[in-house]
């Protein structure tokens, strides 16, 4: 029994696999190009550019790991602009924001959000429904409001000369009241009359 054509082959100075630069179709010469190709997600359809390896003479199409991982972002990342969902790079750049260096601070710090759907979302593989994207912004909203509360406590602590002002400004008396607002009925006539 004959194998089939060897599409990897190893590099024997690390182990990994690299895709020959020979088409398993034809022996032709593969090269390195981007298509543009409609994918279907979720059952709805939408163009995709991606790199793949072509082959010169029969144009058989190859992806090698790191290409169809790139896809799969690119095709996850289409699908949640779309509908408006929170891409990975969005995520991550959230977190980063908020100065969560890993995943696993961010998910200690908001308690609701898993750590496992953290990973998944930031490697951009897997689309998060419509609740999960509701409960994510909840909860990077409530993080991204407690982090602007201790910058203002912060700030007053360091600058006192300002927290007092604003502390005299919040203890004054508030405007007062007409006297029509407060007035009985015959009054009010009265104050309209002046």
């Amino acid at each position: 029994m004959k194998a089939g054509p060897k599409i990897f082959k190893k590099r024997p100075h690390t182990g990994n696999y690299i895709l020959t630069t020979q088409c398993p179709s034809c022996d032709g010469e593969m090269e390195t190009k981007w298509k543009t190709e409609v994918e279907e997600t979720n059952g709805e359809s939408f163009p995709i550019t991606y790199q793949c390896q072509v082959c010169k003479n029969c144009g058989f199409t190859l992806l090698s790991v790191p290409q169809m991982g790139a896809y799969l972002r690119t095709a996850a990342a289409t699908y949640q602009k779309k509908h408006g969902l929170l891409t990975a790079n969005e995520m991550r750049h959230r977190r980063l924001a908020l100065g969560f260096k890993t995943q696993q601070a961010l998910s200690d710090a908001a308690p609701n959000i898993a750590i496992a759907t953290l990973k998944r979302l930031e490697a951009g593989c897997r689309i998060q429904d419509t609740a999960t994207d509701v409960l994510l912004r909840c909860e990077l909203c409530a993080l991204e409001e407690k982090q602007k509360r201790e910058q203002m406590r912060k700030f007053f602590q360091e600058n006192p000369w300002h927290a007092s002002r604003e502390t005299k400004n919040a203890n004054a008396e508030p405007y007062p009241a007409p006297a029509w607002n407060t007035a009985t009925t015959p009054e009010r006539e009265e104050a309209f009359a002046q």
